[in-house]
């Protein structure tokens, strides 16, 4: 017998029996509510990983204006426990979102953050 033959042979009445599998239904791309998205998700990392990463703008202004008499390496533990707790939480939103409504956890960070 060759390798590439079947070892079981199909009748003509046994595969007229068997049934093509349903094409999938892909939903419609490029919709508003796509975009939408695409667009919530932007500012969302915008806001949460740009303001960290843009930490020496505020780091001049921490020095000059509001803490002159602090040194820069004790003012520095500001943007470094705003980046390790970005990274903590997240441990704990990733799994939360998991179990509960991503929308609903994205409003409560955004009510959280706003404060």
């Amino acid at each position: 017998m060759d390798m590439h033959q079947s070892s079981v042979d199909l009748t003509s009445e046994a595969k007229s029996e068997i049934s093509p599998l349903p094409e999938a239904v892909l939903p419609p791309t490029d919709t508003a509510t796509a975009w939408l998205v695409v667009l919530a998700s932007f500012l969302n990392l915008m806001l949460s990983i740009g303001v960290t990463t843009t930490y020496g703008v505020f780091l001049q202004y921490y020095k000059l204006e509001e803490f002159p008499d602090a040194s820069t390496s004790f003012l520095s533990w500001i943007g470094t426990l705003q980046t390790a707790s970005m990274c903590f939480f997240g441990i704990g939103a990733g799994v939360l979102c998991e179990h509960i409504d991503t929308r609903l956890l994205s409003l409560c960070g955004a009510l959280i953050s706003g404060l």
